[in-house]
């Protein structure tokens, strides 16, 4: 069976010398901004009671980042 289509895609954003960063590493950066950002929006609104602070939110994405490096599932 043949494929429709078959992806070759360079999996390096961008190549600095020595230093290459990766399309996953982007998408991870801009999953952790987005969350942030939601958080914190989440804050300054203040409609639940279960919303963290707005100054804890770096807080719980600092530990989140550690923990799930720690944890693998």
């Amino acid at each position: 069976m043949e494929a429709l289509y078959v992806h070759d895609l360079d999996p390096v954003a961008l190549s600095l010398g020595r230093l290459a960063i990766h399309w996953y590493g982007v998408a991870y950066l801009l999953g952790v901004v987005a969350a942030i950002w939601l958080l914190k929006s989440w804050a300054r609104l203040a409609v639940q009671p279960w919303v963290l602070a707005e100054s804890k939110v770096i807080d719980f994405m600092t530990y989140a980042l550690l923990l799930r490096g720690f944890i693998k599932v």
